[in-house]
């Protein structure tokens, strides 16, 4: 704390200096709310003092940067006796940091946006008093606290003005009291602005080649780029033409562009564009011109014009084991033919591939097909004498099947809706006999006696 006296005999102005730096968390964000100097300024004597003192703080982010130029919000409170204190004055400003990130606030003073009590009400000289700090950066009342510090001298003037107007004649002045010894030393002030980049140092020596590490994923795919800018336009061939020094029109252009000094060669012959063909596949060329009908053939010696002479054939018959039958009724060459279809000699027979790969009508048997047989049955008794199967338990049917043989494919379908009782298996258990085991899931007794079936027997033809 330093006090001065002003030079004039009456003390009218006195200046008390409190400094305290504070290092807070705001929003989760790094934020230095750095409360640079608390500046006391009472006027008091001859004049009634201001009910007002000024305080001045800085705001830096986590970097040390300043947040600069920007509206925040503060609540300033004044406590009795310690940091959770009563309250004995709020108020709320709306204030805007400088390009420096400082701020200046004379509490008390008008333009506040609120406050609470009345800061004359506020009684100085009852004990130790402290200033609580609140912000909120965004300008809104989401108020984070920046601490409270303890004022370590009350405004002597605003201390006076509670105490008070006293009469009687002013002493003489005191003589020169002995110099006090050294306070202890204070708080570590807060850190200040970042300051300029020193010059670049020496390059140092070049470090060993470090091992490569492994491939970072791939990024996310770049905006499309702007157009670029429309190019100039070209030259036509044409323009081109008339650069390289010659002159004429267009048509002269393309006339030049022309092969008319060219000869032809190989099966062609002449210039262009009067260009003849006198070969085809090196083999010369009649010269004599064909007339109506005639088609150019090769005689054995060169291409010539021909007369087709009228083609007339016999039918195209075959015969068996063939199946398709090739007839040309009007013996004209290049003229359409029928196909006929020949029946099979024999029946139940089909259309297949044999192994000689020749279509032929075959037997199922040739084709190595399978024949099936449907049987309908009818139940009557079980294997146990009985019609009924017991409650809770299975029966066993067995139904004479002729042609059956063991390990013959079988399929048991019945013929109605069956849900008293359950087919849980059917099989040829012998030449000529088809079993059929029954199941009754019932607690009471099932008859099969009526029961219908329809049963396919597949027969493979080896």
């Amino acid at each position: 704390m330093i006090v001065k006296r002003s030079d004039s005999a009456d003390y009218s102005r006195h200046k008390i200096y409190h400094k305290k730096s504070l290092i807070i968390t705001v929003m989760n964000k790094q934020l230095l709310l750095i409360v640079s100097a608390i500046l006391f300024t009472v006027f008091a004597a001859k004049a009634q003092a201001p009910q007002q003192f000024n305080y001045q703080g800085a705001l830096r982010n986590a970097d040390g940067s300043a947040v600069a130029s920007k509206a925040i919000r503060l609540r300033l409170s004044v406590l009795d006796g310690s940091e959770s204190g009563a309250v004995q004055y709020t108020e709320t400003r709306q204030v805007t940091t400088t390009a420096l990130g400082m701020y200046n606030v004379a509490i008390g003073s008008a333009g506040t946006l609120s406050s609470s009590n009345n800061f004359s009400s506020i009684a100085w000289g009852s004990g130790l008093k402290y200033l609580k700090v609140e912000v909120d950066t965004e300008g809104g009342n989401n108020f984070i606290t920046a601490g409270a510090s303890q004022l370590l001298s009350v405004p002597y003037a605003l201390y006076a003005a509670n105490a008070g107007t006293g009469s009687g004649t002013a002493g003489p002045a005191g003589p020169k009291g002995d110099t006090g010894a050294a306070g202890p030393k204070g708080e570590t002030g807060a850190q200040g602005a970042t300051g300029p980049a020193g010059a670049t140092g020496a390059a140092g020596p070049k470090g060993e080649t470090g091992t490569q590490g492994a491939t970072g994923p791939a990024g996310a795919t770049g905006a499309t780029g702007a157009t670029g800018a429309t190019g100039q336009n070209g030259k036509s061939a044409y323009q081109v033409w008339l650069d390289q020094g010659n002159t004429g029109s267009e048509a002269d252009f393309m006339n030049s562009l022309k092969a008319s000094s060219v000869a032809a060669s190989g099966d062609v012959n002449g210039t262009y564009p009067e260009l003849k063909v006198v070969k085809i596949q090196g083999v010369n060329v009649s010269s004599v011109a064909p007339t109506a009908g005639q088609i150019l053939k090769f005689d054995g010696t060169a291409w010539a014009p021909a007369t087709i002479a009228d083609i007339t054939g016999l039918d195209v018959t075959t015969t068996t084991p063939d199946v398709i039958e090739l007839t040309n009724n009007t013996g004209a060459a290049l003229k359409s033919m029928g196909v006929n279809m020949k029946p099979s000699t024999f029946g139940n027979s089909f259309l297949m591939t044999d192994a000689n790969k020749q279509v032929k009508w075959q037997t199922a048997s040739d084709a190595k097909l399978v024949t099936g047989t449907i049987s309908s049955v009818t139940l009557a008794t079980l294997q146990s004498g009985t019609s009924t199967i017991p409650a809770n338990d299975t029966g066993l049917a067995k139904i004479t099947l002729n042609g059956a043989e063991v390990g013959d494919p079988i399929f048991l379908i019945n013929v109605g809706d069956e849900t008293e009782y359950s087919v849980i298996a059917s099989w040829i258990s012998e030449p000529n006999t088809l079993s059929i085991r029954l199941a009754n899931y019932q607690p009471t007794p099932v008859s099969v006696s009526g029961r219908q079936y329809k049963i396919l027997m597949i027969k493979p033809n080896n």
